[in-house]
């Protein structure tokens, strides 16, 4: 008798924990675990889900919700609202930075004087792409029947955020440290310095960017400011640049000589170190053409540059081309104008033809 009351006391208890778990989870709102696990829901009459308006709190997580119409269909809808809840977390990173660390970024100048040094920062700084959060995973989303609005919830794992990040920065220095070994030194041809130094340039603002991360994920203070080797290295690279000297030289026998002396002139604005003849780090031999139209009581001038780059023992670097444009009511006036910009952009074209240059030589 008395085990029989113990069974059907032992199968009432059970009956009651299952009642219990089915109710939590109906009630419970439970949060997935990783993105695989990511749910999706619809509704109408009820409205969107409690996180829409009040996303979960939880230690070293960081979340986002981000929203979007339903104009055709609630798959793209909800993709858009991915997107959203992606850059919304990034936003509600963004706003822990303290001015003092956003300050002492704006102090920072690196891009040297001359209009070749520019431009050569300005390519690596185009080239570079911006750095991406790997782990924003979406987590939850919501569609309403029927049209309305879609809504989607991302998260970010801080601490695995900012191991990731540290890990990329650490084989980011390991390699800038590398190219630092190889510098032949000062006493080295400056083109052949610059051949061994110049690839830590997109290796420096991938590390820029990637700490830049870090300080947003980090809760705290993470370190790795840039040394001060990868600083002078930057200073090096750029001092280097504007202490190459450019020889002009014309492909024609019977060139323009006001035309060279004003693509002198201005290149020597610009910080460029410019010689007519004799010897140089590198050679632009070019050959430039003006056609000036008239048209409505105005001067237009077109300008035509075709270059080769030669280094110091006369090999073809690289070879480009420019084309400019130039307006006035005065002839002088517009032809000036046309020679100036030409010589600006093959400021900026030398720059960009000495990165390319290495790059495609297969420098790391």
């Amino acid at each position: 008798m008395w085990v029989m009351i113990c069974v059907r006391l032992l199968m009432a208890l059970l009956a009651l924990a299952v009642l219990i778990l089915s109710g939590c989870a109906v009630n419970g709102i439970s949060e997935p675990s990783s993105a695989n696990e990511a749910s999706s829901s619809s509704g109408s009459g009820d409205g969107p889900p409690p996180w829409v308006t009040s996303p979960p709190k939880k230690k070293g997580v960081v979340y986002g919700v981000g929203s979007a119409e339903i104009h055709v269909d609630a798959a793209s809808a909800i993709n858009r609202a991915q997107d959203r809840a992606r850059t919304e977390l990034v936003k509600r990173l963004e706003v822990t930075i303290s001015g003092e660390t956003t300050a002492t970024r704006s102090r920072e100048v690196e891009d040297g004087q001359s209009r070749v040094t520019r431009s050569v920062m300005e390519s690596v700084k185009s080239q570079v792409s911006e750095t991406e959060l790997a782990n924003i995973e979406i987590v939850k989303t919501y569609a309403a029947e029927g049209g309305g609005v879609a809504y989607a919830l991302a998260r970010l794992n801080r601490d695995q955020a900012e191991s990731d990040l540290i890990a990329k920065i650490e084989d980011l220095d390991a390699r800038i440290r590398e190219i630092l070994e190889q510098d032949p030194g000062e006493s080295a041809n400056r083109l052949a310095r610059l051949e061994v130094l110049m690839p830590a340039l997109p290796l420096l603002a991938q590390r820029k960017q990637s700490v830049e991360k870090l300080q947003l994920v980090a809760e705290r203070d993470p370190g790795y400011r840039r040394p001060s080797e990868f600083r002078d290295l930057a200073d090096r690279i750029a001092s280097i640049l504007d202490s190459l000297t450019v020889v002009l030289r014309s492909k024609e026998s019977g060139f323009d000589r006001q035309m060279a002396s004003m693509l002198r002139q201005t290149l020597v604005k610009q910080g460029v170190k410019v010689r007519e003849g004799g010897s140089g780090d590198l050679t632009l031999r070019y050959e430039a053409s003006l056609r000036a139209v008239e048209r409505d009581d105005r001067s237009f001038v077109f300008a035509d540059g075709n270059v080769t780059v030669l280094d110091g023992v006369g090999n073809a670097i690289d070879e480009f081309q420019e084309r400019v444009k130039a307006g006035s009511v005065d002839p002088d006036l517009a032809r000036d104008r046309a020679v100036g910009r030409l010589a600006e952009g093959l400021g900026s074209k030398l720059g960009e033809s000495l990165l390319d240059s290495f790059q495609r030589a297969g420098v790391r």
